[in-house]
């Protein structure tokens, strides 16, 4: 396993070639496929081209990538750590991996709710196919922490210490890619055999995306994989509108380049045989969130964007359909969370408490934007009153 793992960590796709249905995506999260340009650390931003050394299973090569703000961006949405005389070996080893693929995890506080409900979706899902779980962080010392940002990017396999996923503004589908990369997992088509399977159009990119489509210097295990969610999109970096990406051989059946629907069977027995886990069986661990149910007459029965909560579950209506997400999964209940947003998950303490509050004792309680607040009034001196303006407050 020592051996297989350590190929396997630098490509994400099929590690055994049986293993493989060119690119089958095996039922996964019914999410919408993205389209255009994929992830980026800082999307329409251009940074400062800059070489650095990188230790990789093939040996140490020379890479290129953009500095933004004091960050090493490489191939658009990996983050580098950057270290003299060379860069860490990012993802290459069978130390930097997860162990017994446990990933403890953390959310920012400042991270909205939609975001968390993406990105929990993504969890769960690389869950169910692969078994990797995700565990709330208590006091782990090696764990990812999501948070807000410009874009979306990682680190590639465990580095060691709080690590930061950017995955505010993936959707789903871009968070699954995120978290493949923390799993270990590189960009399909920066395979070094790659040109066997596609053809990079070097004059539809944009001379200053060019070196994104270098070719990663390491060893090839597996067939290549078409329909992994890491492959990067037909039209990535292109500033003519045509395709920067074409494959060299027809593609299978629903085998889309690009996607991000869920990882292929290619990424999934990447994982499988890097962390040397059973496949779960179909009725096993969480999944993904449930598919929409929609009203039987196709609309959403009345129902706005602001929503309702049938108990713990917040549903609303978004383009014409019924949408829904267990509060629960986030150790939340639902509730109001404020006039912009209406009904969405909260503190359990405001599920049946708004921003007007109430009076405990001495003590003013309230919520605002789903969390929960409280002063003591008589510390202050002062006593807890119901104001006209603010509801219940000290006074």
């Amino acid at each position: 396993m020592q051996s297989r793992g350590f190929l396997a960590v630098l490509l994400s796709g099929c590690t055994f070639a049986w293993a493989c249905a060119d690119g089958e995506i095996l039922d996964g999260a019914d999410l919408t496929e993205q389209e255009g340009e994929g992830e980026r650390a800082f999307p329409g931003m251009v940074g400062d081209l800059e070489r650095a050394v990188i230790e990789g299973p093939g040996g140490p090569m020379e890479v290129e990538y953009e500095a933004f703000e004091g960050r090493a961006i490489f191939e658009g949405d990996i983050e580098l750590n950057v270290g003299e005389p060379t860069l860490r070996s990012l993802g290459s080893k069978k130390e930097m991996l997860w162990k017994d693929g446990i990933v403890p995890y953390a959310f920012h506080k400042k991270l909205g709710q939609s975001s968390r409900r993406d990105i929990t979706t993504a969890m769960e899902t690389w869950n169910r196919l692969t078994g990797i779980r995700f565990v709330a962080r208590t006091d782990e010392r090696d764990y990812v922490e999501f948070v807000t940002g410009k874009g979306c990017d990682s680190l590639v396999g465990r580095q060691g210490g709080r690590q930061i996923i950017h995955a505010a503004y993936c959707k789903a589908g871009g968070a699954m890619h995120e978290i493949g990369h923390a799993l270990g997992l590189w960009h399909e088509q920066s395979r070094p055999d790659r040109d066997e399977y596609v053809e990079i159009h070097r004059g539809r990119i944009s001379p200053r995306g060019r070196h994104n489509f270098n070719k990663v210097n390491g060893l090839v295990v597996g067939a290549y994989d078409y329909g992994s969610i890491m492959h990067y999109r037909p039209n990535e970096w292109s500033w003519t509108g045509r395709p920067t990406i074409t494959p060299r051989r027809p593609l299978s059946p629903g085998v889309v380049m690009g996607q991000r629907k869920a990882p292929s069977s290619g990424d999934i027995a990447t994982i499988l045989a890097l962390y040397d886990l059973t496949a779960p069986s179909p009725d096993q661990g969480p999944g993904p969130n449930p598919d929409p149910k929609p009203n039987p007459n196709g609309e959403c029965g009345g129902l706005d964007y602001k929503g309702r909560c049938a108990d713990s579950v917040v549903e609303w209506c978004e383009s014409g359909k019924l949408k829904r997400y267990e509060c629960a999964k986030l150790g939340k209940g639902c509730g109001w969370f404020n006039d912009r947003e209406g009904f969405d998950c909260v503190d359990k303490r405001c599920v049946d408490l708004n921003y007007t509050g109430r009076c405990s004792g001495a003590t003013a309680e309230w919520c605002k934007d789903g969390v929960f607040k409280r002063k003591d009034c008589a510390a202050a001196g002062k006593s807890c009153v119901l104001t006209e303006s603010d509801g219940y407050y000290c006074e």
